[in-house]
């Protein structure tokens, strides 16, 4: 192991910036995302457990894994990695109850970063199964467009693509087992459910929220 390699706990110590703990969390949700897509799990996501090699935060090693190809053990997976980042972010290391986190979520919102609010959420609160990384790319490209639609020059969004740590992570991980043809499959269709529901919410409750606004213009609008 390279002497600059430290622990997640280590860096925490002295990464006191939200932004770093965020770009952090990203590369450690590709790699969990790389992880999945081959049929393993996350045994520990104790801060001791998890490595940056190299002292690079594109090199996320979690060092206890196990073979897993169940989507609902997956699903669970990615939850309790949404609950390092809470913890991350708030410098809170101690145990966290599960239903205390559901029920008082909002007492812990104050603490993460203001775009990925809605997305802990989803994750703590309605079990939704989408990658933070997923998540970045969709918020990242609709900011794009808004900042297009305000300059002279559009942006040019064959040139956005989404984030891909894929060959870092084939090189930390490669001593782990490849995954099967057919779980990639069913995995994949079922991924594209979950967040095609994820991604709903914030459309119905806009929508929601219009047709409100027009039934109040119509009853109060023309007195």
């Amino acid at each position: 192991m390279n002497n600059d390699t430290i622990t997640l706990k280590d860096w925490l110590k002295v990464n006191k910036n939200i932004e770093d703990k965020r770009e952090l969390y990203l590369y450690g949700d590709m790699a969990l995302n790389y992880l999945h897509d081959k049929g393993v799990e996350v045994s520990s996501f104790d801060p001791e457990d998890i490595d940056i090699i190299d002292g690079d935060i594109r090199k996320i090693k979690f060092n206890y894994l196990t073979d897993n190809k169940n989507y609902d053990d997956l699903k669970t997976n990615l939850y309790e990695y949404a609950k390092l980042g809470i913890r991350m972010y708030l410098d809170y290391y101690d145990y966290l109850d599960d239903s205390f986190l559901k029920s008082n979520y909002n007492e812990f919102a104050f603490g993460l970063p203001k775009d990925d609010v809605n997305y802990f959420k989803g994750i703590i609160q309605r079990g939704s199964f989408v990658y933070f990384n997923e998540f970045d790319f969709e918020l990242r490209k609709k900011k794009l467009k808004e900042l297009g639609e305000e300059v002279t020059d559009s942006v040019d969004m064959n040139s956005f693509s989404k984030p891909n740590n894929d060959i870092i992570n084939k090189e930390i991980y490669s001593d782990n087992p490849k995954n099967t043809i057919g779980y990639g499959r069913n995995k994949v269709k079922s991924r594209e459910a979950a967040f095609a529901e994820f991604m709903i919410y914030p459309v119905m409750l806009s929508f929601i929220v219009g047709v409100i606004l027009l039934i109040a213009f119509l009853i109060f609008g023309f007195n």
